[in-house]
């Protein structure tokens, strides 16, 4: 399951992307912790669940050299994690969305429904993946399949 440390690393890990600037463990535990020993901790927690998200397959893990020094870094898993209209869908089991902006007004309350006309998927039920790209649509759909396909 992805706890709120899961749901922290992977905006950081998305964010950094975007930006194109690295974020360390290091630097994220130095904001929050007070002393060097919290500091220590946090960082080693923040490992231990980048490693439990790459083991997961939500995120890929790299490790590249610079001189003499090793690095590791992650990068967000496009077939695994999507973000869409201010969105982020988990492609896990079950599927996680987080962010929905009609959360508030959601008819569908997990009843959604997948369809395929002229060569088009429809959505009935859920009003954030009726609005998302056709790519989107598609990955979900796969997802759904191979999860089908498992049990």
């Amino acid at each position: 399951m992805i706890d709120n440390i899961d749901r922290t690393l992977l905006y950081l890990i998305m964010e950094a992307e975007k930006t194109g600037q690295p974020i360390s463990t290091w630097g994220l535990a130095s904001l929050k912790a007070k002393t060097s020993t919290e500091r220590n901790k946090l960082d080693g927690i923040y490992r231990y669940h980048l490693e439990q998200l790459a083991k997961k397959g939500l995120i890929i893990k790299k490790q590249y050299k610079k001189g003499k020094q090793k690095y590791t870094g992650f990068s967000i898993n496009p077939r695994r994690l999507i973000c869409s209209n201010g969105a982020l869908f988990i492609l896990a089991n079950p599927i996680l969305i987080y962010q929905c902006p009609y959360v508030e007004k959601c008819p569908s309350e997990c009843k959604v429904s997948f369809y395929e006309r002229k060569g088009k998927l429809i959505v009935k039920g859920c009003k954030l993946l009726k609005e998302a790209p056709q790519h989107v649509k598609q990955l979900i759909i796969e997802h759904l399949e191979k999860e089908k396909e498992k049990s």
